[in-house]
């Protein structure tokens, strides 16, 4: 009975491996949206002019960075850094001074086509 249990293990073992190295098991982004979002924002000058962004009340537990995710509906499709200077540019005021209870300008990547 230890060595079917053994064997059992043993396949289980083996198939787990082969999926997380044929499969994987880190979700990835299909579709052609996300590249277009990059390419379109990294095109805009670095005036807040041209920088489309949404008003947002926080709330208590809110972050920028989860404010835009929320917005998005999954990833970022620009870099953590970029995303902290198109706040900063909006508003005058660092991420994490923001005070819940107030109106902010936060980018808005999402109306990238």
């Amino acid at each position: 009975m230890k060595r079917i249990g053994g064997l059992l293990l043993l396949l289980m073992l083996i198939y787990s491996i082969y999926i997380d190295l044929t499969v994987g098991t880190i979700p990835t982004v299909v579709g052609g949206s996300k590249p277009a979002s990059i390419q379109q924002t990294d095109a805009k000058p670095e005036g807040t002019s041209n920088l489309a962004y949404f008003n947002y009340k926080v709330k208590p537990g809110d972050t920028v960075l989860s404010v835009l995710e929320k917005q998005i509906g999954g990833p970022l499709p620009v870099p953590v850094t970029k995303a902290v200077d198109d706040f900063q540019k909006l508003n005058g005021k660092r991420p994490e001074n923001i005070n819940f209870g107030k109106t902010y300008k936060f980018p808005d990547y999402g109306q990238a086509d």
